[in-house]
């Protein structure tokens, strides 16, 4: 095998490698010191890099992350009230759509009793006067038929 790349060798430290080649670059580590030297280095900058301090942000730096994180969930409830608002309103589209489309119950689809007819025109053959169609539309409830006919 020639001597992998740098960046194979790199893959081969992070593990990120199919296990055939892994396999050809291990063997190919007992034979080569110079490619077993670049992986030290590969593991010599892993841990400078584990072990170096992490600077102190500043309080301004602070602060400027603390509002963008505000501003950006403020977006986010913004966001899902728009979302919740359309889905509302789509939601009471489906139904007015829907209750027009279906017939409505049966008592508003029959036609109307006769005592619904006289109690709306007002007029009928049993007097001219309202007192006497009330008693009219009383004694046709009372019969029990319930004004069907």
């Amino acid at each position: 095998m020639n001597h992998p790349t740098e960046q194979l060798l790199s893959a081969y430290y992070d593990n990120e490698l199919p296990a055939d080649e892994r396999a050809a670059i291990a063997v190919h580590l007992v034979q080569c010191k110079a490619c077993e030297l670049i992986l030290q280095d590969f593991a010599a900058v892993t841990e400078q890099m584990g072990s170096a301090a992490l600077p102190e942000p500043s309080i301004a730096a602070q602060a400027m992350w603390m509002n963008s994180f505000r501003a950006t969930r403020q977006l986010g409830r913004d966001r899902g009230v728009r979302q919740l608002a359309g889905l509302l309103t789509a939601a009471a589209a489906i139904v007015i759509a829907v209750s027009m489309a279906m017939p409505s119950n049966a008592q508003a689809t029959a036609a109307p009793a006769q005592w619904e007819k006289v109690a709306v025109s007002g007029s009928a053959d049993v007097g001219t006067t309202p007192q006497a169609t009330a008693q009219w539309i009383v004694a046709d409830l009372s019969a029990g038929n319930g004004g069907v006919q």
